[in-house]
């Protein structure tokens, strides 16, 4: 019985030791998400990420708009918080130090209208001021064309409509393609 007595008596007392040792090297952010009018988010999607070592812890505030992000390791983090209906928060300024608490109030303002225009450089495939038919044959179509020489004649009888001609000169040399 007293050895039992004497156990208990042990894990109680290493145990506060363990999570002091655990807060020791670690540390937390926590705070509200708010609107504008300092009512509470629901449901606000809550992202840490540690910027050294790219790993993230992502969460949800409560009906009071409470989050805590616990047992952080030491390092810089960004904030991301991000609710329907509201632009995005980004806090990349937020350093966890060992067993401190970082308190943060997150202001989410509306979402605004916004508008993206999307540019790709690409040349027409119909030029409405020619009035001739032409062929481009790419690098790519040339690669892959069983042509045996690399000589350009040769790859323009791959182009629709030309044959190569079988009347010869006085001289005896080919006539170009027509």
């Amino acid at each position: 019985m007293m050895r039992i007595r004497l156990a208990a008596a042990l894990v109680l007392a290493v145990a506060p030791s363990c999570v002091a040792q655990i807060s020791r090297v670690a540390g937390a952010i926590q705070g509200n998400v708010v609107d504008q009018t300092g009512s509470a988010v629901a449901g606000a999607s809550v992202r840490a990420l540690n910027r050294s070592t790219n790993q993230s812890r992502t969460m949800l505030t409560n009906a009071e708009g409470y989050f805590r992000v616990g047992e952080l390791p030491v390092g810089q983090y960004e904030l991301h918080v991000e609710s329907s209906g509201f632009s995005p928060y980004v806090n990349a300024a937020i350093v966890v130090s060992i067993g401190r608490v970082v308190l943060v109030v997150v202001r989410l303002a509306p979402a605004t209208a916004q508008q993206q225009i999307t540019v790709s450089e690409q040349a027409l495939t119909i030029d409405p001021t020619q009035t001739t038919e032409t062929t481009t044959i790419d690098h790519e179509r040339i690669e892959e064309s069983p042509v045996v020489s690399r000589n350009y004649l040769d790859f323009v009888l791959l182009a629709p409509q030309l044959t190569r001609s079988n009347v010869q000169g006085a001289s005896g040399a080919k006539a170009p393609c027509r």
